[in-house]
């Protein structure tokens, strides 16, 4: 991450943690993946062009929302 954080979220789950940066990021840590493998640990960001969201929901396991002045949809993999 290069800037503060706007806001975080829990995966219903509750095995993926979201959030989205200053720096217009928007990353995902795999819980479980971060405790098995230090390395790498399980973290995963999209940067994005346009201005920071400010708010991230998990709609399903599968699905995000990122709010600023628009709703943009992500889809995880």
């Amino acid at each position: 991450m290069g800037g503060w954080v706007h806001d975080v979220a829990w995966s219903p789950s509750g095995d993926t943690l979201g959030y989205v940066a200053h720096d217009s990021t928007i990353g995902f840590v795999d819980v479980n993946e971060a405790i098995s493998n230090k390395e790498s640990g399980g973290h995963q960001k999209v940067a994005l062009s346009c201005l920071p969201y400010k708010t991230l929901i998990f709609v399903d396991e599968n699905t995000v929302i990122g709010k600023f002045l628009i709703s943009l949809f992500f889809g995880l993999n």
